[in-house]
Protein backbone atom coordinates (compact mmCIF):
# COMPACT_ATOMS: atom_id res chain seq x y z
CA UNK A 1 0.00 0.00 0.00
CA UNK A 2 1.06 3.54 -0.54
CA UNK A 3 0.89 6.35 1.36
CA UNK A 4 0.08 8.93 -1.66
CA UNK A 5 -3.43 9.94 -1.74
CA UNK A 6 -4.94 9.78 -5.05
CA UNK A 7 -6.05 13.61 -7.03
CA UNK A 8 -7.78 13.83 -9.94
CA UNK A 9 -5.49 14.67 -12.90
CA UNK A 10 -6.34 17.68 -14.70
CA UNK A 11 -7.57 16.81 -18.75
CA UNK A 12 -4.49 16.40 -21.32
CA UNK A 13 -6.34 18.50 -23.92
CA UNK A 14 -8.41 20.99 -22.68
CA UNK A 15 -11.33 22.53 -25.40
CA UNK A 16 -9.95 25.76 -26.30
CA UNK A 17 -12.73 28.11 -24.77
CA UNK A 18 -14.45 31.19 -26.83
CA UNK A 19 -13.22 34.77 -25.82
CA UNK A 20 -16.59 36.45 -24.21
CA UNK A 21 -17.14 40.23 -25.18
CA UNK A 22 -17.28 42.19 -22.14
CA UNK A 23 -18.44 45.84 -22.64
CA UNK A 24 -16.07 48.24 -21.48
CA UNK A 25 -18.08 50.06 -19.21
CA UNK A 26 -19.29 46.70 -16.74
CA UNK A 27 -16.81 47.22 -13.64
CA UNK A 28 -14.66 44.27 -13.21
CA UNK A 29 -14.34 42.80 -9.86
CA UNK A 30 -11.28 41.96 -8.01
CA UNK A 31 -9.95 38.33 -7.37
CA UNK A 32 -10.65 38.49 -3.79
CA UNK A 33 -14.38 39.81 -4.24
CA UNK A 34 -15.34 37.26 -7.34
CA UNK A 35 -14.18 34.31 -4.97
CA UNK A 36 -16.30 35.57 -2.40
CA UNK A 37 -13.50 36.31 0.01
CA UNK A 38 -14.03 39.67 0.68
CA UNK A 39 -17.39 41.73 1.01
CA UNK A 40 -18.31 44.88 0.98
CA UNK A 41 -20.92 46.60 3.06
CA UNK A 42 -22.65 49.30 1.57
CA UNK A 43 -22.58 52.56 3.66
CA UNK A 44 -23.94 55.97 3.47
CA UNK A 45 -20.51 56.97 2.78
CA UNK A 46 -19.89 54.61 -0.08
CA UNK A 47 -20.78 56.17 -3.71
CA UNK A 48 -23.20 53.87 -5.67
CA UNK A 49 -24.50 54.05 -8.70
CA UNK A 50 -27.75 52.01 -9.92
CA UNK A 51 -28.25 50.75 -13.56
CA UNK A 52 -31.28 49.87 -14.88
CA UNK A 53 -29.94 47.25 -17.38
CA UNK A 54 -32.42 47.75 -20.49
CA UNK A 55 -30.73 50.99 -21.58
CA UNK A 56 -27.21 50.53 -20.15
CA UNK A 57 -26.24 46.81 -21.22
CA UNK A 58 -29.42 45.59 -24.12
CA UNK A 59 -26.81 43.50 -26.21
CA UNK A 60 -26.41 41.23 -22.69
CA UNK A 61 -29.92 41.88 -20.75
CA UNK A 62 -33.03 41.76 -22.08
CA UNK A 63 -35.07 42.00 -18.74
CA UNK A 64 -36.28 44.81 -17.30
CA UNK A 65 -36.84 42.77 -13.84
CA UNK A 66 -32.94 43.14 -13.40
CA UNK A 67 -31.12 45.70 -11.91
CA UNK A 68 -27.38 46.35 -11.41
CA UNK A 69 -25.81 48.07 -8.29
CA UNK A 70 -22.33 48.73 -8.74
CA UNK A 71 -19.94 50.59 -6.15
CA UNK A 72 -16.13 51.08 -6.77
CA UNK A 73 -15.29 47.63 -4.79
CA UNK A 74 -18.42 45.50 -5.73
CA UNK A 75 -21.18 44.88 -8.34
CA UNK A 76 -25.01 43.65 -6.79
CA UNK A 77 -27.16 42.55 -9.70
CA UNK A 78 -30.63 41.89 -8.37
CA UNK A 79 -33.74 40.39 -10.33
CA UNK A 80 -37.58 41.10 -9.03
CA UNK A 81 -39.72 38.49 -9.11
CA UNK A 82 -42.77 38.28 -9.44
CA UNK A 83 -44.42 37.10 -5.77
CA UNK A 84 -46.59 33.60 -6.41
CA UNK A 85 -50.34 33.47 -5.86
CA UNK A 86 -51.40 32.04 -2.66
CA UNK A 87 -53.06 28.89 -2.79
CA UNK A 88 -56.85 29.31 -1.38
CA UNK A 89 -57.37 27.77 1.41
CA UNK A 90 -60.64 25.43 1.02
CA UNK A 91 -63.79 26.16 2.41
CA UNK A 92 -64.21 25.15 5.87
CA UNK A 93 -67.76 24.84 6.90
CA UNK A 94 -68.25 26.39 10.26
CA UNK A 95 -67.59 23.58 12.91
CA UNK A 96 -70.89 24.03 14.98
CA UNK A 97 -72.93 23.41 12.05
CA UNK A 98 -70.43 20.43 10.55
CA UNK A 99 -70.73 19.04 14.55
CA UNK A 100 -74.32 18.97 13.98
CA UNK A 101 -74.24 17.71 10.81
CA UNK A 102 -72.80 14.22 12.08
CA UNK A 103 -74.54 13.92 14.94
CA UNK A 104 -77.34 12.32 13.69
CA UNK A 105 -75.27 10.32 11.99
CA UNK A 106 -73.46 9.32 15.13
CA UNK A 107 -76.86 8.85 16.90
CA UNK A 108 -77.95 6.13 13.87
CA UNK A 109 -74.34 4.46 14.07
CA UNK A 110 -74.47 3.83 18.41
CA UNK A 111 -78.24 2.94 17.87
CA UNK A 112 -77.80 0.51 15.51
CA UNK A 113 -74.94 -0.60 17.41
CA UNK A 114 -76.92 -0.72 20.55
CA UNK A 115 -79.46 -2.70 19.16
CA UNK A 116 -77.33 -5.35 17.65
CA UNK A 117 -76.00 -6.28 21.28
CA UNK A 118 -79.15 -5.91 23.01
CA UNK A 119 -80.25 -8.74 20.07
CA UNK A 120 -77.17 -10.73 20.97
CA UNK A 121 -78.05 -11.02 25.15
CA UNK A 122 -81.87 -11.71 24.08
CA UNK A 123 -80.29 -14.93 21.99
CA UNK A 124 -78.20 -16.01 24.71
CA UNK A 125 -81.27 -15.42 27.21
CA UNK A 126 -83.62 -17.49 24.87
CA UNK A 127 -81.32 -20.09 24.42
CA UNK A 128 -79.89 -20.89 28.86
CA UNK A 129 -83.35 -19.65 29.53
CA UNK A 130 -81.14 -16.93 32.03
CA UNK A 131 -79.08 -15.07 31.68
CA UNK A 132 -76.85 -12.50 34.57
CA UNK A 133 -74.56 -9.62 34.29
CA UNK A 134 -71.41 -11.22 34.19
CA UNK A 135 -72.35 -13.59 31.53
CA UNK A 136 -73.30 -10.35 29.11
CA UNK A 137 -69.75 -9.02 30.61
CA UNK A 138 -67.81 -11.36 28.72
CA UNK A 139 -70.77 -11.97 25.57
CA UNK A 140 -69.78 -8.01 24.88
CA UNK A 141 -66.47 -7.76 26.37
CA UNK A 142 -67.97 -4.65 28.25
CA UNK A 143 -67.94 -3.63 31.83
CA UNK A 144 -70.07 -4.44 34.41
CA UNK A 145 -71.40 -1.06 34.41
CA UNK A 146 -71.99 -1.22 30.63
CA UNK A 147 -73.82 -5.09 31.14
CA UNK A 148 -76.29 -3.66 33.94
CA UNK A 149 -77.01 -0.42 31.49
CA UNK A 150 -77.67 -3.32 28.47
CA UNK A 151 -79.79 -5.28 30.83
CA UNK A 152 -81.56 -2.45 32.43
CA UNK A 153 -82.66 -0.98 28.49
CA UNK A 154 -83.94 -4.79 28.04
CA UNK A 155 -86.04 -4.90 31.38
CA UNK A 156 -87.54 -1.10 30.39
CA UNK A 157 -88.69 -2.43 27.04
CA UNK A 158 -90.39 -5.63 28.23
CA UNK A 159 -88.24 -8.15 26.71
CA UNK A 160 -86.53 -9.35 30.12
CA UNK A 161 -87.81 -9.29 33.99
CA UNK A 162 -85.37 -9.54 36.95
CA UNK A 163 -85.83 -12.83 39.26
CA UNK A 164 -83.67 -13.33 42.47
CA UNK A 165 -81.74 -10.45 45.09
CA UNK A 166 -80.34 -7.47 43.30
CA UNK A 167 -77.43 -8.08 44.30
CA UNK A 168 -77.16 -11.58 42.34
CA UNK A 169 -80.26 -10.77 39.82
CA UNK A 170 -80.88 -13.53 36.68
CA UNK A 171 -82.77 -11.97 34.38
CA UNK A 172 -85.31 -13.89 31.99
CA UNK A 173 -86.94 -13.67 28.90
CA UNK A 174 -90.47 -12.41 28.91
Amino acid sequence: MSDETSQPTPPENPAPQEPVAVPENIPQLSPEASAGKAETQLTESTPTQEITTPESYPQIFTDPDITITKTPDTVTITEIMEPKAPVPEPTKPDQKSFLKSLLPKLKEKLSFRTEKRLSKIMELARKNGEIQNDEVEKLLYVSDASATNYLAKLVQRGSLRISGPKNHAKYVPN
